[in-house]
């Protein structure tokens, strides 16, 4: 996904949804499949893997709000924020 950065041209956004997924599973100690995260935030499995693979290039509002409360009702101190990076070009 690409923004328009002010006077810095473009920059490149990574999303960070493995890394949060990692996170979850050391906090639990347990393994948690992209199945069982699409299934209980109800985010369908290929819109997952889509923005895993950083091939989405916009996400709904609405999804990153699933994922949030999933993460959240999982254990997870996570912000919006923490879905992101910024890589710069």
């Amino acid at each position: 996904m690409s923004v328009n950065s002010n006077k810095q041209g473009t920059a490149k956004v990574q999303f960070n949804l493995f890394a949060i997924k990692k996170n979850l599973e050391t906090s639990k100690g347990v393994e948690i499949s992209w199945a069982e995260i699409a299934r209980k935030s109800d985010v369908h499995a290929n819109t997952l893997v889509n923005i895993l693979h950083n091939k989405t290039r916009r996400i709904d509002l609405e999804v990153i709000e699933k994922l949030v409360g999933y993460f959240r009702s999982e254990g997870l101190q996570i912000s919006i924020g923490d879905f992101f990076t910024e890589i710069q070009t």
